[in-house]
């Protein structure tokens, strides 16, 4: 990782952007899924580090998009329009939020159903899901620390904006948010020659449903992200357009990560 961004937006959903989005999520699954069989052993014990790298492999992404679950068709038209009018490959977390689901499902049918009883076994199923979860939050922290860049979408489903500390109910917003604070950067090679800023990292561009269980309310820090928003990208692509600068460049100048002359 490189660099941070704090995208607010809130009602940007257009369907041509939607659709190539969305094209993006449905191809990333159709390369994951299988069955868990193939990972059981003859002992009858699960190879989880083949399981983890076949369901959670790393892929090859510039953009990792972190957003709330109820923001999936706004994050699908973010990284449509990343992709298209910008050349920027996206990796929407949802996708694998989506695998994790489906694998702690296969897992649980096969090993925690009980027949006789029609139920779950709650112990059994407390086990595999810290299995899976594990293995999620691992492949989560290898995507944030492989791709460049990281946009969190900043909304009012992500995050709450009446507290003196910004709040989050999402276990994995908070686990990517941390992760952001504390994982390597890395300056891409194509940038090496360039001169940064030294505080490039604390540098601001200017521009529920109620449930009877409980909401698991965390801490989140996001001021040493830059803050951006949809007017923001509509500008990225008009300048990229006369520029022959890598659309992350063009992104680094406009908000000061890089100086505008140094390239």
């Amino acid at each position: 990782m490189f660099i941070g961004y704090n995208l607010k937006s809130e009602d940007w959903v257009e369907y041509a952007y939607k659709n190539i989005g969305n094209t993006i999520y449905s191809n990333t699954r159709k390369e994951i899924r299988t069955s868990i069989e193939k990972y059981v052993d003859k002992d009858g014990n699960i190879n989880a580090t083949m399981m983890q790298d076949e369901w959670f492999p790393k892929l090859d992404k510039r953009v990792f998009l972190s957003h709330s679950s109820k923001d999936k068709e706004l994050a699908l038209t973010i990284a449509g329009y990343l992709e298209q009018e910008l050349g920027v490959s996206v990796f929407i977390d949802s996708c694998v939020w989506g695998f994790c689901d489906e694998l702690l499902k296969k897992i649980d049918n096969r090993y925690c159903y009980n027949e006789r009883t029609k139920n779950y076994s709650y112990e059994s199923r407390n086990y595999s899901t810290s299995h899976v979860h594990n293995m999620l939050s691992t492949a989560l922290l290898s995507m944030l620390d492989q791709c460049e860049c990281i946009f969190f979408l900043n909304t009012d489903n992500s995050i709450t904006k009446d507290d003196v500390f910004k709040k989050t109910s999402s276990p994995w917003i908070y686990n990517e948010i941390k992760m952001i604070e504390y994982i390597r950067k890395i300056e891409p090679s194509r940038l090496q020659k360039s001169i940064l800023p030294e505080n490039f990292m604390e540098h601001r561009a200017d521009t529920a449903q109620k449930s009877i269980f409980p909401k698991f309310l965390y801490n989140v820090n996001i001021d040493n992200l830059i803050e951006i928003d949809k007017d923001f990208l509509l500008k990225w692509k008009e300048i990229k357009t006369s520029s022959s600068d890598h659309s992350l460049d063009v992104l680094y100048k406009m908000t000061g990560v890089l100086k505008r002359n140094e390239h």
